[in-house]
């Protein structure tokens, strides 16, 4: 993948909630090693480090700072962490454009990627 501040970063819009965007960075690999190693806090570290900004009205006049996403529910944590894991991942293959910090085909290249249930017990 190379330099992860030369990766786009990717916006997803938030499950459940329409109208609700969460951007997301690729993570180093210092990062990752660094998640691997505390084991229990993966999910609310990726989300830490990984989560970038938010936008829509759920998060509007809110910071996307450690303490406000501190406050994400469960299911909201734990996909976005899955997210962050994902955008930091590529299998090989595929390859992320950089027009607009997406992935071309995301339907397509997201079944060559791991199941979350894989990617969760890869981060723990």
């Amino acid at each position: 993948m190379g330099l992860v501040d030369r990766i786009p970063p990717v916006e997803k819009e938030v499950p459940l909630e329409p109208g609700n965007y969460f951007t997301f960075r690729a993570l180093s690999g210092n990062e990752i090693d660094t998640i691997r190693k505390e084991g229990t806090t993966a999910f609310a570290d990726l989300v830490k480090l990984g989560l970038m900004s938010w936008r829509g009205p759920n998060y509007q006049d809110r910071p996307c700072d450690e303490a406000v996403k501190a406050l994400l529910d469960d299911d909201t944590r734990q996909w976005a962490a899955t997210e962050v894991w994902e955008c930091s991942h590529l299998q090989r293959g595929e390859a992320r454009s950089s027009e607009h910090g997406s992935t071309p085909g995301a339907a397509a290249t997201s079944a060559g990627r791991t199941d979350s249930s894989e990617q969760s017990a890869a981060v723990s």
